[in-house]
């Protein structure tokens, strides 16, 4: 007597999850999580945050514009004592009569003139009214310094000189001076630590224009250009979209391709409604004699 081979049965399948319930467990749920708070983060912190700065950009180069275009008024009408010039004062061209203190020169270390090393003269300048003007009359380079050169004489005559206003550049690391030699150099401009026992040094001081008597190197407007500050909004206004339409594409695939639910996989295996037969896992399980002995 024989034996026939037990026929293998095929392992139970495990029953797939349908789409929706897929997308509730914690991996599914942590990335769409964290696409909705990093396009909320684009949309309402990052992308108003450079829309602002291009903002402030455009004002700045408003009010520069404007001053650039006014007419020229006397020093006293925008500079004062012991207040900075305001805001719309900045650039605006100023004109002052008086004599130059060429004793009181100093100069500002640490600036560049067109990519080149450099060193801003300042002199102060005794206005006919009786208050100390700070008057910064342009660059000279490390490379005139190294080779000698010294700032030009000053008029020593009473003159009227014009320049562009501009408010107090302290050294926030407030540094102390420096002597060279004779040369006295400091790190900022700040009349109260360049002219500090004047009792009447106006706030503030001014860059000579080209035209004006005193002047060195002189310093130029500054560019005016936007910036890239609404480019970077639009961008991060980009990301956030492209976050929510990713995760979204990814959901609908994931249900679109998912398999049914448990209770659904399970009757679709074990019954065919139509046949009227039973084909389920009862059945596959049935056998007779014949598979027992030959």
């Amino acid at each position: 007597m024989t034996t026939s081979a037990h026929p293998m049965l095929p392992a139970p399948t495990p029953p797939r999850r349908s789409g929706a319930r897929l997308l509730l467990q914690p991996g599914w749920l942590s990335i769409i999580v964290l696409a909705i708070i990093f396009a909320a983060l684009c949309f309402s912190v990052l992308a108003p945050w450079q829309f602002g700065r291009n903002e402030e950009r455009q004002m700045q180069n408003s009010q520069i514009r404007a001053a650039g275009a006014a007419a020229p008024v006397d020093a006293l009408t925008v500079l004062s004592i012991g207040t900075e010039p305001s805001t719309e004062a900045i650039w605006r061209t100023v004109s002052a009569t008086g004599t130059f203190r060429e004793s009181g020169q100093v100069q500002v270390r640490l600036r560049q003139e067109e990519g080149v090393a450099a060193n801003e003269v300042l002199v102060p300048f005794d206005l006919t009214t009786g208050e100390v003007l700070l008057v910064d009359r342009g660059y000279i380079t490390q490379i005139q310094l190294q080779a000698g050169e010294t700032p030009p004489a000053l008029p020593r005559e009473q003159i009227t000189i014009s320049g562009r206003v501009q408010q107090d550049q302290p050294d926030p690391a407030n540094r102390a001076p420096q002597l060279t030699g004779n040369q006295l150099s400091y790190t900022g401009i700040d009349p109260a630590q360049i002219l500090p026992n004047e009792p009447n040094v106006l706030s503030g001081f001014i860059q000579l224009t080209e035209t004006s008597p005193g002047v060195m190197s002189p310093i130029g407007m500054p560019q005016i250009e936007d910036g890239p500050f609404l480019s970077y909004a639009l961008q991060w206004i980009t990301f956030g979209a492209i976050a929510l339409l990713a995760i979204g594409f990814f959901a609908y695939r994931e249900v679109a391709e998912s398999g049914p639910d448990d209770e659904s996989a399970s009757d679709a295996a074990g019954n065919d409604p139509g046949s009227g037969a039973d084909v389920g896992p009862a059945a596959k399980l049935k056998f007779s004699k014949s598979d027992l002995y030959d």
